[in-house]
């Protein structure tokens, strides 16, 4: 009885089959006069990174956001990034290819500023 009680809560978890998320969460500041990037990589080849939210700004200046999936830009936020913060979540998250690294790249903020640049991520 207690092999088959313990087969069935096996075969009922939700977890059965899928591979438990691991967080990418990371923040970073630029030095100044100098652009930044966070590259957030699978632990394994045959996983996906997926991309929650970001938050980012300029002390000073604009600056522009590129996020992309491998080597292609799947987002671009051109000289929108200023000295307010700006917060971008998606209702879907972000999906690298299997295997592809996801980059968020801001250019720099301009002449004396620094950018700062957050973002919300798991590998699964």
């Amino acid at each position: 009885m207690s092999y088959l009680l313990a087969l069935l809560l096996l075969f009922a978890s939700p977890a059965w089959g899928q591979t438990a998320a691991f967080p990418l969460n990371k923040s970073v500041t630029s030095p100044v006069n100098q652009g930044v990037s966070i590259v957030l990589t699978p632990l394994q080849n045959t996983q996906n990174v997926r991309v929650y939210d970001f938050s980012v700004r300029c002390s000073a200046g604009t600056a522009t956001l590129t996020i992309s999936d491998g080597a292609t830009p799947i987002r671009v936020y051109p000289n929108q990034i200023t000295s307010s913060y700006r917060i971008g979540t998606f209702t879907v998250p972000l999906i690298a290819t299997r295997g592809q690294t996801m980059t968020l790249a801001l250019t720099s903020c301009g002449s004396g500023n620094t950018g700062a640049l957050s973002v919300r991520a798991d590998s699964y």
